[in-house]
């Protein structure tokens, strides 16, 4: 699991046609993903689970800036920040930042969840059965036989893969009150 340190930043406000940004304060800011196909993985989690593009452009980037950040040398990267509804509340900055390296296109060997340092994203869902039915018709892939498991607590939970890199992904429903 890598953590990157990000400066604070002051807030800008609009001009010349570009929107005003907020105060990057201290704290989590996003998490990250490296994905093989950004169509494929932007369908997945912007088209399933309602991620919002937060910067309208992704353009390629290199040169040494980008080399330090990621600690390699002659990378070319995108990146497709997605904001989630549930991360809209004014004190959450929250971001899911999916990353495409454009000449680094050989996924990494087979790894399970229960691996050391294998990391994984969890996400509230209304009606588990029914959206589970819509992730696997995206070539997601459940890691378990087990399908759908109900804790003590009454939330179900199942764990999938999806369809590009094969990250895992855990989906939740807590029990209708």
């Amino acid at each position: 699991l890598d953590i990157e340190i990000i400066d604070q930043r002051p807030a800008v406000p609009a001009q010349d046609g570009r929107p005003a940004r907020p105060a990057m304060l201290p704290g989590v800011s996003h998490v990250g993903l490296v994905i093989l196909d950004a169509d494929k993985s932007r369908g997945f989690y912007e088209g399933l689970f309602g991620g919002k593009r937060v910067n309208s452009e992704s353009p390629w980037l290199k040169g040494d800036f980008y080399d330090s950040a990621v600690g390699g040398h002659g990378n070319v990267l995108r990146f497709f920040n997605e904001s989630f509804p549930e991360a809209q509340d004014k004190s959450s900055r929250l971001n899911f930042e999916l990353v495409e390296f454009q000449n680094r296109k050989k996924p990494v060997e087979s790894y399970n969840i229960y691996d050391i340092g294998v990391g994984y994203v969890g996400f509230e869902v209304e009606g588990l059965d029914a959206f589970l039915t819509r992730v696997k018709a995206t070539g997601a892939r459940t890691i378990s036989d087990a399908g759908i498991v109900a804790m003590r607590s009454g939330t179900r939970v199942v764990m999938v893969r999806d369809p590009d890199t094969g990250a895992f992904v855990q989906l939740f429903e807590h029990p209708k009150k």
